[in-house]
């Protein structure tokens, strides 16, 4: 999953902000998702996903606009769908690619994102505590270890469900 983002302003990780800038990055970019959704433009995308947007109607995606945009985009924006996974307590898990992958592999990067993230985390608890900046630093590494460990659930659950199975 893409964790690029549109502007060179930082944006809270887990903000609306976020989210968007990250979705539209997805999509390649406010021209592409304003060419999707009607009545949009790229100069109005574009400040919704800044981090200063004033919230207004013209700075704000709708849920529906949001569904068509992920629908049009045949499934490489999922940013939405990842943040509304996390603010129900879940993991999104994306489709898999053509042909899937190797169980091996995504096991070793599993385990290397994982080391990576904890390795980030024990740092800044280094002096008893976490500041917003440390979190904020380590919050991607986490993203990264829970992304790569859905693609490994995906992959032995696509071997589960196939008649043959096996790799």
């Amino acid at each position: 999953m893409s964790r690029a983002s549109i502007g060179y302003k930082p944006r809270r990780p887990g903000s609306l902000e976020d989210v968007l800038s990250t979705a539209f990055a997805q999509a390649g970019g406010v021209k592409a998702v304003a060419d999707v959704l009607p009545g949009r433009t790229s100069k109005r995308l574009y400040e919704a996903a800044g981090p200063d947007a004033e919230p207004s109607h013209e700075t704000r995606l709708f849920y529906d606009e949001a569904r068509l945009l992920t629908r049009a985009m045949a499934g490489r924006v999922t940013a939405m769908a990842e943040d509304l996974a996390l603010l129900a307590g879940g993991v999104f898990l994306p489709p898999l690619g053509e042909g899937g992958g190797c169980v091996g592999a995504q096991a070793g990067r599993f385990g290397r994102e994982v080391g990576e993230a904890m390795a980030s985390v024990f740092e800044a608890l280094a002096d008893g505590t976490i500041t917003v900046a440390e979190a904020t630093a380590a919050l991607p590494q986490v993203r990264e270890a829970i992304d790569a460990a859905a693609e490994l659930y995906r992959l032995l659950e696509a071997i589960i469900q196939t008649p043959a199975g096996g790799q």
